[in-house]
């Protein structure tokens, strides 16, 4: 065969290396003509190939890929079509090298069950995968590696995409006005009982000098082992579309499918990337399995998700200038039994991102005049520890099969953890806070399956007392018990200096508790689509129970507890969206109820107890939005929305004016906005999705003694349309503190001086300090706004354990309530 169809060629002429690196590019027919008459092989192959299995044996346990295919992916009558060139090129005074160039065109690769020990285990399965795609290869290769000339192997340019192209019902590529052909994603899928999830993705990467070597194993003696550098890897992922689609059953897995369903949105991604990578024989066991130790570092990331409404407009969040060092010491791979198992004895590592950009107008990564919520730096180590005696690990198995109504297919994981400490920085306008010493560890089950409800409830599959089931990518929780735990805040650019301090308390809003044991079980429910086009749709029961909650905690572990908690969330068409207000959540159809059996002080088991205390929340699209920007500029201690008439004195009380702070344009603010529902003002439909979730829904608070005895409750409390607003600005920033010198017994300001020491300064002097160098303390600072319209109390109840529950009175109602606190947490001196 001397010349080649003229086909969408990504080829990089050997004469010309550099053109490996560039964009791939259509050649037309004379461009390939004088390809194909250099010296050298090509080859056309048609690929109609089915296997029946495929098996990888670990001590005689296999894990198989069976009703493996590969043809055609518009017509599984034909095979997939792929052109090799393969030429032989003199090193002009270097090692010979081999260049390849290939392209696969129209192609799938379907592997119809994942299963392990099948033997034994039979009919589960993991599920079927198929992937749709065109693919473009081209490397260049020379003998000898990183260490020896003589062995080994170095591929010193290459270059590869995966991607699909758009076609007409013949099969011919369609073509732009420019004359170039339209791409579109390579199409991956994954099936669960005839249930598919569709990725459709644009992957490329390149980059020059891997090695390939076979050298002693340093992580075991005695060993060899497998090493892989790759000082400069770089790559570029576009996932265009995220769908999900239900039964289909009767054919393969398609993109026609899918067509007009919802979207979760795209994604971008791009970084680049260097590392080495030891492969070798044994895993948890010595002989068996596998072994990997990784070290690598991602630099120039940039990580987005782009959300398009109905109206076209794109807005995004975006991680930028990511970095990203990390090790992973003896992960080990092994197919035990029926499942396989993945353990790894130590990760850590370092993670840098220079702006995160919420809500902000898509704009092809040109990220000018956005205003950025900050930078983030996370330092973690997750390693064995031992905790009361109990030895905590970081591994996953995975078995075949999910949920007991999902199936033979799906993915059951057992998962250990321990998070063995954990640092996460937070920079705002060059001002640092840590959240210092985090550390969690637990294990327990998660349930991977794709559910086409409306089949398992038609064919009475499901037992009706069991946990709703919902279309899309469901996780199940089953006795997931954990533990977490945070030291407090640091704030400074150095966190092994820096103080250690509270304030966690000032995350409560947004339920982070300074520490928590918890066993948790539920569901929630994924699927594409959310309130405008793009977004994601949530709906769920998450039970938590023997649960504990640090509201407040010392070093000694003494403090506020939350002891004896039962916590029961139930969520149902809950929406997710990025728009202008930043990232939305809707909760749509929202019920809760956390039952605190004892409110400890000191002791969280036996410290003295104030009471049982009983939340119940019953809501309809409440709102939880986070978006880019702080507080901003705030008054502290007076009124005004200038400095000018913030600063005034009052004239009539002749009380000082307040402070003006300007924040800075970075930070977050989070707004929560709740809509508690009147239950008896529901029609029929709505009391029907209420009682669905929760017979008992509704929205109360009560306190009781521990005993149960007496309690005096809220009951019936509802908002009207414009709910409770509670807003809150976070911000690293600069503050007035003050202290009593103990040299005069003045109160006097506290600066910092150029070298960072702290010194009390009076008012007299404060001017020359602060223009010589000298700085306000810095702290983690928390602006506080409360607003509502009106909110309704039905009655308040005494109850008694004789007489039942006595209305003391029926009806409040409290109208247009606004207020502010700023509250900015600092080391105490």
């Amino acid at each position: 065969m001397n010349t080649l169809k003229p086909l969408y060629f990504s080829v990089a002429l050997a004469s010309v290396p550099s053109l490996a690196l560039a964009e791939l590019q259509l050649m037309d027919e004379g461009s390939l003509s004088d390809v194909t008459g250099q010296a050298g092989i090509t080859v056309e192959i048609e690929s109609k190939v089915s296997i029946g299995s495929l098996s990888y044996i670990d001590d005689g346990n296999p894990l198989s890929l069976e009703e493996i295919e590969i043809h055609n992916s518009r017509d599984s009558s034909k095979g997939a079509k792929s052109y090799i060139m393969i030429d032989a090129v003199d090193g002009a005074g270097g090692p010979d090298q081999l260049h390849v160039r290939s392209i696969t065109e129209e192609a799938r690769l379907q592997v119809g069950e994942i299963r392990v020990n099948s033997a034994n285990t039979a009919p589960n399965s993991f599920g079927l995968i198929a992937l749709d795609y065109d693919m473009e290869n081209y490397f260049q290769m020379t003998g000898g590696g990183l260490l020896n000339a003589d062995k080994g192997m170095t591929i010193f340019n290459y270059n590869s995409r995966i991607f699909g192209l758009q076609r007409d019902a013949d099969g011919n590529v369609q073509l732009d006005g420019n004359g170039n052909p339209i791409t579109k994603g390579a199409e991956f899928f994954y099936r669960d009982n005839g249930n598919d999830l569709m990725v459709s993705f644009d992957y490329e990467h390149w980059g020059t000098n891997w090695t390939l070597d076979v050298v002693d194993d340093p992580y075991k003696a005695g060993k060899e082992a497998l090493l892989i550098t790759f000082p400069d890897h770089h790559f570029n992922l576009t996932v265009d579309q995220i769908k999900f689609d239900t039964n289909n059953f009767a054919s393969d897995p398609s993109a026609s499918t899918m067509e007009g369903n919802p979207n979760v949105g795209m994604i971008t991604a791009s970084a680049d990337v260097s590392g080495e990578l030891y492969i070798s024989a044994g895993g948890k066991d010595p002989e068996q399995g596998l072994t990997f130790n990784y070290d690598r570092t991602l630099s120039n990331g940039d990580f987005r998700y782009i959300d398009t409404d109905n109206g076209g407009k794109q807005y995004e969040v975006a991680l930028t200038g990511v970095t990203h060092q990390s090790q992973v010491t003896n992960l080990t791979f092994d197919v035990i039994d029926d499942s396989v198992w993945l353990q790894t004895e130590r990760s850590q590592g370092a993670i840098d991102i220079e702006n995160i950009f919420i809500g902000t107008k898509y704009n092809s990564g040109n990220d000018v005049g956005k205003l950025s919520l900050g930078s983030v730096h996370v330092d973690y180590l997750f390693e064995d520890q031992i905790v009361d005696g109990t030895t905590y690990t970081n591994s996953l198995q995975l078995t075949p099969k999910g949920n007991q109504y999902g199936g033979d297919q799906g993915i059951t994981i057992n998962t250990n953890w321990s998070l063995a400490n954990a640092d996460i920085g937070y920079t705002d306008n060059g001002n640092t806070v840590w959240v210092s010493g985090i550390k969690s560890y637990g294990s327990g089950a998660v349930i991977v399956d794709l559910i086409d409800a409306s089949y398992l409830y038609t064919n009475n599959v499901v037992d009706p007392s069991e946990d709703p089931f919902f279309d899309g990518l469901r996780i199940g929780f089953e006795d997931v018990v954990g533990h977490y735990s945070i030291d407090g805040f640091r704030v400074g650019d150095d966190k092994n200096s820096a103080e250690l301090q509270g304030g966690t308390e000032l995350l409560l809003p947004l339920k982070i508790f300074q520490e928590a044991d918890f066993t948790l079980n539920g569901h929630m429910t994924v699927l594409p689509g959310g309130a405008d086009n793009d977004g994601l749709t949530f709906n769920g029961d998450i039970h938590l129970t023997d649960s504990t909650f640090g509201i407040s905690v010392d070093q000694d572990r003494s403090g506020l507890w939350l002891d004896d908690v039962t916590y029961d969330i139930y969520m149902r068409d809950a929406k997710l969206d990025v728009n202008k207000d930043g990232l939305v959540l809707n909760r749509g159809w929202f019920a809760s109820t956390m039952d605190v059996g004892n409110v400890r002080f000191g002791d969280k088991d036996s410290g003295d107890s104030l009471g049982r205390i009983v939340l119940s929340r019953l809501e309809h699209d409440s709102t939880l939005s986070i978006s880019s920007g702080g507080a901003g500029t705030v008054c502290i201690g007076g009124t005004g929305t200038t400095q000018a008439i913030c600063e005034q004195e009052d004239p009539i009380t002749k009380e000082p004016g307040g402070r003006w702070e300007d924040r800075g344009d970075q930070g977050v603010t989070v707004t929560i906005n709740s809509k508690f529902v009147d239950k008896d003002s529901l029609n029929a439909d709505e009391l029907a999705i209420v009682n669905g979730m929760d017979p008992n829904a509704d929205t109360k608070l009560g306190w009781y003694r521990s005993d149960g005895k007496v309690g005096i409750e809220a009951v019936g409390i509802s908002t009207d349309e414009d709910g409770l607003t509670v807003q809150l600005g976070l911000d690293v920033a600069e503050t007035v503190v003050k202290d009593v010198d103990t040299t005069d017994g003045l109160l006097k300001r506290v600066l910092l001086d150029p070298t960072g020491h702290e010194e009390l300064v009076a008012d007299a002097d404060l001017e020359a300090k602060l223009t010589s160098g000298y700085t306000n303390p810095v702290g983690f600072a928390v602006d506080t706004k409360v607003e509502f319209k009106q909110l309704n109390i039905d009655r308040i109840n005494m109850n008694h354990h004789v007489g039942g529950a006595q209305p003391i009175f029926y009806g409040a109602q409290f109208e247009n309530v606004s207020l502010r606190a700023n509250i900015t947490a600092t080391p105490i001196r």
